[in-house]
């Protein structure tokens, strides 16, 4: 609820403020973190595709496909929760990634001086990673782990093909500036 309530996310936000207390010290602590190595990248023809140097690099064994981060809650998708209904949140970070922004300067006196371009998902292995993460999560959801816990996804893909996860993803991807 308190996504849901300006008020109750104000008095939660005052309240961690003047002494690091309440709702807010303490959302994200049920939260588990797993590193898959997710094979089928390996497998894809966007993986193929790439130099050797670079696939020995995303092949070391200690070096993650992902990160998928679960918690209670559903702090980004507000105006979803009922009374009494809980929510799990799946959050995806890709790892390893290959696409590559541009930073511009600019000559204006107006708005910022620096064009910003992170060029999320431009390179083909970037999407294969997203779509082989989005996979992983759904089949950990599906899991027998999760039978009887999970009634409905409320935020995810329309379809498991790769245009509709990659569709979900364009519209959710976020940063975690971290």
């Amino acid at each position: 609820r308190l996504f849901d309530d300006d008020a109750l996310l104000e008095a939660a936000e005052s309240q961690y403020q003047k002494d690091r207390t309440g709702p807010l010290s303490v959302f994200g602590t049920s939260g588990a973190v797993a590193f898959p190595k997710i094979d089928s990248l390996q497998k894809s023809p966007e993986f193929k595709a790439l130099s050797e140097e670079t696939k020995e690099y995303l092949t070391h064994p200690e070096r993650p496909s992902a990160e998928i981060w679960l918690a209670s809650g559903y702090a980004a998708y507000p105006g979803q929760a009922k009374p009494g209904q809980g929510f799990i949140t799946h959050e995806l970070l890709l790892q390893n990634n290959l696409s590559r922004g541009t930073v511009k300067l600019r000559k204006s006196e107006k708005g910022p001086l620096l064009e910003i371009d992170p060029r999320y998902l431009s390179h083909p292995y970037d999407k294969r990673i997203a779509i082989e993460t989005i996979r992983t999560a759904l089949s950990l959801a599906r899991s027998k782990a999760y039978g009887g816990v999970i009634q409905e996804m409320v935020h995810g893909p329309k379809g498991d093909d790769d245009e509709s996860i990659l569709e979900f993803v364009r519209k959710n991807l976020g940063q975690g500036f971290h």
